[in-house]
């Protein structure tokens, strides 16, 4: 019976046609998203049931999954399965466009499993000869969508776009979604008719809204965003994926950067912290967002800040924002700061300055962490003394067990141990033998080499190595530092991408990171 009804409907898929001028809807989702699949059959009940909506509306699937250039592959949220899955239905879409949706409804029915080749069969599409399709062209095209939910900037299934032009807070069902697209067919706007505001299809450069059974579009304003950061031209910039958020979530925005360190920023975060008071921070409770057991902060001491304009909260978005936002007074006009509880410090102002120095926070197990390492060996910097880098493990400890764990399982975690004791009892030996353990991974042979004991180090493991760990943890955890690499420049300036890193160092890495 399910077959049948497939088949049925198919026949009137099988007669869109793809015009330049149409409307276009884009679903992006991820195959084994429940919520992403359940869009899918929305969408194919609405436009079996309202066939008239084929003549101008062209509708495509998209697929949500990142690439790692490092080892050129693909990661979807629920796993390697997901993105073999991804990968056959974007082969499908290709190759066999009069047969997607009914292979699509087929295999929604039973999403969370493997099994696919019945349902292309019943669809009239040879297993054998899409394997081939996949081996030929599925990295090249998969490649393709990763590109470009990564350039829109789409990480949520379902997401709609309607003529590029992101949907706002649909719930997935039916009616509203078949009145937003009978809304958008309609060329005179005042003859929309509507009863909540998601009815009315977005337009490019207006807010939309319900308004008396009828939508109504208004100008979207300028949205002012101004950022208190570190001179990029030395530490780079940690403030591009907040400046794309807003510029993605208002589409209507001015951002300038006010390098800190002169008079002029200064005097702007002397005032900033002059309007974020305690006895402000009461009125205020999206002020007193806070994570664990932090406490409300009243004074700013780090980098980057954000000032946002205050006219940001005409944005529907802003419900599913505005929280992680203090308003205030400055200069006479209401703004938003943005809350430094929920975005990662690049410099820690209330840290003493140490010019030299610096910290490497690493996972000895991590490839990145190594490429670093390695990068940094390789090359001879002026000014740099590789034996001045003090090196920090990041692991997870638990307070009430007394027990750590590391990112890549336990032989990393007694690898850590073994560095960190090197580290603190000869560290004129620790580069050498950490060159030679990133290239070999024999601990043994590394250290028989540098004439370190094994059981002298072992020794020592049991002694210390625990309390040496213990500090790494309570110094990372404390400055939110949770992935690696990560360095921190000067005890004060914290480089938290691969492509800082290799710009303060002028070294070449690949991009990718290890931990959360």
């Amino acid at each position: 019976m399910r077959a049948e009804k497939i088949i049925l409907s198919l026949l009137i898929f099988g007669s869109i046609a793809f015009a330049g001028d149409m409307h276009r809807l884009e679903l992006f989702v991820m195959s084994k998203c429940p919520y992403g699949t359940q869009a899918e059959t929305q969408i194919f009940n609405l436009i079996s049931q309202h066939s008239e909506l084929t003549d101008e509306i062209d509708i495509e699937i998209h697929y949500i999954l990142d690439y790692d250039s490092s080892s050129e592959s693909f990661r979807s949220l629920h796993g390697q399965k997901e993105v073999d899955e991804d990968t056959r239905q974007i082969i499908i879409r290709k190759y066999y466009p009069d047969k997607f949706w009914c292979y699509l409804m087929s295999k929604n029915s039973h999403y969370q499993d493997t099994l696919w080749v019945k349902d292309a069969e019943m669809c009239g599409i040879n297993p054998e000869k899409l394997s081939k399709y996949i081996k030929k062209s599925g990295y090249t095209l998969t490649l393709s969508e990763a590109h470009l939910t990564d350039s829109l900037n789409v990480n949520a299934s379902p997401t709609i776009l309607l003529d590029g032009v992101k949907v706002r807070d649909w719930r997935g069902d039916l009616p509203t979604l078949y009145t937003m697209l009978q809304n958008l067919l309609v060329e005179n706007k005042s003859k929309m008719k509507c009863e909540k505001n998601v009815e009315c299809p977005p337009k490019a450069g207006y807010l939309s809204s319900c308004v008396d059974g009828k939508c109504k579009y208004t100008e979207a304003p300028l949205v002012t965003l101004k950022i208190i950061t570190l001179d990029t031209t030395r530490y780079g910039s940690s403030t591009f994926s907040i400046v794309r958020f807003l510029r993605e979530e208002t589409g209507n925005l001015k951002t300038t950067y006010v390098p800190y360190g002169d008079d002029k920023s200064k005097d702007i975060l002397r005032k900033v912290n002059d309007a974020l008071k305690p006895e402000y921070a009461a009125e205020s409770s999206s002020y007193n967002l806070t994570k664990g057991d932090e406490k409300p902060v009243s004074e700013i001491k780090s980098l980057p800040v954000y000032i946002i304009s205050y006219n940001i909260n005409k944005y529907p978005s802003f419900n599913h924002f505005g929280s992680y936002l203090i308003p205030c007074e400055l200069d006479g006009d209401s703004v938003y700061i943005a809350d430094p509880n929920t975005y990662p410090a690049r410099a820690l102002l209330d840290r003493d300055e140490k010019p030299g120095k610096l910290d490497l926070f690493i996972m000895s197990k991590c490839p990145f962490s190594k490429a670093v390492e390695e990068s940094l060996l390789a090359k001879d910097f002026s000014g740099l003394d590789i034996d001045s880098i003090t090196l920090h493990f990041v692991i997870r400890y638990d307070s009430e067990t007394g027990k750590f764990e590391s990112f890549h399982g336990r032989p990393e975690l007694v690898e850590d141990k073994r560095q960190i004791i090197i580290q603190k009892y000869f560290n004129e030996k620790l580069w050498d033998y950490i060159h030679c353990y990133n290239i070999s991974s024999k601990s043994d042979s590394c250290m028989k080499s540098l004439n370190l004991n094994p059981k002298d180090i072992d020794e020592k493991i049991r002694k210390y190595a625990d309390s040496l760990l213990k500090d790494d943890f309570n110094l990372s955890d404390g400055l939110k530092i949770k992935s690696t690499p990560t360095v921190l420049i000067d005890n004060r300036y914290i480089l938290r991408n691969s492509n800082d890193i290799q710009k303060y160092f002028k070294i070449i890495l690949e991009s990718g990171r290890c931990g959360n």
